[in-house]
């Protein structure tokens, strides 16, 4: 009795899945839903000399001081002059009012002169 009533399923989950094939025209692809990003924020940015010693023990060549980002966290930032993924490598800033500080290498692509607004979300 088990073996028939497994046949029988069987054979209506076949028939439910050609039914499905049926509703997809031959030769094309499934489409795939795109993968929603994260909202940009806006911060106020300034720069700093990274020459010396960060908190964070790196250097990087687009890097950034934050007092609430963990050291490493990857940023998409995106300024006046253009847009890069930067590192956060140090604590900062200390000056109210300011989200980042910006190493020289990052102001220079970002394109900020002495303070800009830029536009960021976490990397993926």
């Amino acid at each position: 009795m088990r073996d028939a009533t497994q046949m029988i399923v069987s054979a209506r989950m076949i028939a439910l899945f050609v039914a499905a094939l049926h509703h997809f025209p031959a030769g094309r692809a499934l489409e795939r839903t795109p993968r929603l990003e994260p909202p940009m924020q806006s911060g106020l940015a300034s720069w700093y000399d990274d020459a010396g010693q960060t908190a964070c023990g790196f250097h990087s060549r687009y890097g950034f001081a934050s007092l609430f980002l963990p050291c490493g966290a990857r940023v998409l930032m995106r300024g006046p002059g253009g847009s890069v993924i930067a590192t956060m490598q140090d604590h900062g800033p200390y000056v109210g009012g300011r989200t980042f500080d910006l190493n020289p290498g990052l102001r220079a692509v970002l394109g900020c002169p002495d303070l800009c607004t830029v536009q960021w979300r976490l990397a993926q």
